[in-house]
């Protein structure tokens, strides 16, 4: 139980860094009209992590990251998430967290 509070902390705190150095990100992606947690969907997609990883991270199901980049790939214009990573990647000249 304490190992399972311990990794939500850590996932809480990396959620709020991350959401902390998206900043200016979200004004760009904007522009294609995503939602504020679609920001932080492609964020985490161009970040390299899995549909699971945001799941656990966002503490949403499998399941709802699914629809949320089946929302965001016809917004961003693209047909897979490798080429929505590629585009928010250029778009804010990478991301680091």
């Amino acid at each position: 139980m304490a190992i399972t509070l311990i990794a939500r902390a850590t996932d809480r705190a990396s959620v709020l860094a991350f959401k902390e150095s998206l900043g200016p990100a979200k004004e760009v992606l904007q522009r294609f009209r995503l939602t504020a947690r679609e920001v932080e969907v492609v964020g985490w997609l161009a970040h390299g992590e899995s549909n699971k990883q945001i799941a656990r991270r966002l503490g949403v199901t499998f399941r709802t990251i699914e629809k949320h980049i089946e929302h965001i790939l016809p917004k961003l214009q693209v047909t897979s998430r490798t080429a929505a990573c590629v585009l928010a990647t250029s778009l804010l000249g990478g991301i680091t967290v």
